[in-house]
Order: structure tokens, then C-alpha cells, then sequence
């Protein structure tokens, strides 16, 4: 029986796209973003400027549930991000 993907250890040496994310223990909706590094021949994490964290929440809005996903530079500001509806600081 194989494991589900959400499951799984992250392979840092398998290609899977320029770009993957993985879900964060204990933080739901909110993964951290990998970048495949062609010379390394792995994922690394990204370089500043670019945010690690991604955040996503569903809200109700006028009867329609709206998705919205956001980045974040810190685990704490996705979290707060995550529990507030009107937290707009990123």
C-alpha cells in the first residue's frame, strides 16, 4: 500500500516541478514553498525577496464562499493571517 502524497517525506532530490509546496505539521493551510535548484540538483528554500509561506482561508462573503491565498515572509504572520478575517498586514 503506498502512503498519500500529503503523507509522504518530502524528497528534496526528486524533481517535481520548478516549484512544489509542503504542508506544514500542525499549521493547516499553510505550506512552505520549495525551488528547484538546477545546479544543486534539489530543492532549497527561496531567497529573499521572495516569501516562503503560503497561506490559504476560506471566508463567506454575500452567501458565496471566497478563497483567498496569501504569501507571507514569517510562519506567524500566515498563521494571524489564517485566524483573522480582516488582518490586512503582510
Amino acid at each position: 500500500m503506498s502512503k498519500n502524497s500529503k503523507t509522504e517525506a518530502f524528497d528534496h532530490f526528486s524533481f517535481k516541478g520548478e516549484k512544489i509546496e509542503s504542508p506544514l505539521t500542525k499549521n493547516p493551510g499553510v505550506s512552505y514553498i520549495w525551488y528547484w535548484d538546477k545546479e544543486k540538483g534539489m530543492y532549497v528554500p527561496p531567497t529573499p525577496p521572495i516569501k516562503p509561506y503560503r497561506a490559504v482561508r476560506r471566508r463567506l462573503a454575500g452567501g458565496k464562499v471566497i478563497r483567498e491565498q496569501r504569501c507571507f515572509h514569517r510562519l506567524e504572520q500566515a498563521r494571524e493571517w489564517r485566524a483573522f478575517q480582516d488582518c490586512d498586514e503582510v
